[in-house]
């Protein structure tokens, strides 16, 4: 592919940093939210249900069930996040799920693993981006982020996403090429909006569920993932480990810091920790580059 993984991770990146904080601007329920954001991305994202040739293995389907209840399950904990604490807290999961999301890949592919950290440059250079993206991200308690009590709910994301991260690259080794990756991207979005109108029909009204400012939300969401989720997909497919597809997300913080700045918003940040999560990520592709 013309395009390596850590191009499509920096990009996510960016669109992290917008997702991540939608909803602490339109405050909306989760669940109701998801519904119509994963509808509009299903829509945008449909072409593929046609274009690509659908996989015949049945690991793909079993992954893709899977990782539909699990994107569910955390885009709704990610957009209560966003609501309850602000976009910047939504990010300080990521540490959490570099560590689970190496480890259990590490334990899906552990001769591959083991062979990657055997080179003494691909090792130190993950060690040290880890460890400098990790000690950035958080000093913004010390700065005054609530870290405390989000801790529960950031554990919970950051092992549903890692699981997630490992299902998504373990369907990709049963596609062929970027339209099936992008079908799976399709049917992810098909899948979490079936299982979201089901919890939402359960907790609220049919009026509730049609509210229009959840709606508008859902849309402008929606037209957001549809953005971003296939270049999480594409990432986690080229990636020699999800992991270092995680350590790039990180830079969500960065962008966020840099438009919470922008906005003349109180960004609790200092340049020092800007600088360290950009030298992490260009510590972690100069190391894994040729991988």
């Amino acid at each position: 592919m013309i395009i390596p993984w850590w191009g499509f991770a920096l990009y996510v990146s960016a669109g992290n940093a917008i997702r991540s904080n939608l909803n602490s601007h339109y405050k909306a329920d989760g669940v109701r939210v998801r519904l119509w954001s994963s509808l509009v991305s299903a829509v945008i994202l449909s072409p593929f249900l046609f274009i690509a040739r659908w996989p015949e293995n049945i690991e793909f389907y079993i992954s893709l069930a899977l990782g539909c209840f699990l994107v569910s399950t955390l885009s709704i904990k990610l957009l209560d996040l966003s609501a309850k604490y602000g976009g910047p807290v939504a990010t300080l999961s990521r540490p959490f799920h570099v560590f689970f999301s190496f480890t259990l890949w590490g334990l899906v592919a552990f001769d591959e693993t083991v062979q990657i950290m055997s080179d003494p440059k691909v090792l130190t250079g993950v060690m040290i981006a880890f460890l400098l993206a990790t000690a950035s991200q958080f000093s913004l308690y010390r700065n005054g982020v609530d870290l405390k009590h989000a801790l529960k709910e950031l554990l919970f994301v950051a092992v549903c996403g890692a699981i997630m991260s490992v299902v998504i690259k373990y369907g990709m080794i049963f596609t062929e090429g970027y339209e099936q990756a992008l079908l799976w991207g399709c049917l992810t979005q098909t899948g979490v909006c079936v299982i979201s109108a089901i919890r939402s029909k359960l907790r609220h009204s049919v009026k509730e569920i049609a509210d229009r400012h959840i709606m508008k939300a859902g849309l402008v969401m929606g037209i957001m993932n549809a953005a971003v989720v296939p270049a999480v997909i594409l990432s986690l497919r080229e990636t020699p480990n999800p992991a270092f597809t995680s350590i790039i997300f990180m830079l969500s913080t960065v962008w966020l810091m840099i438009y919470y700045k922008f906005r003349g918003l109180d960004a609790r940040v200092r340049p020092m920790q800007i600088a360290f999560l950009l030298l992490s990520a260009v510590i972690l592709i100069a190391a894994t580059h040729k991988l």
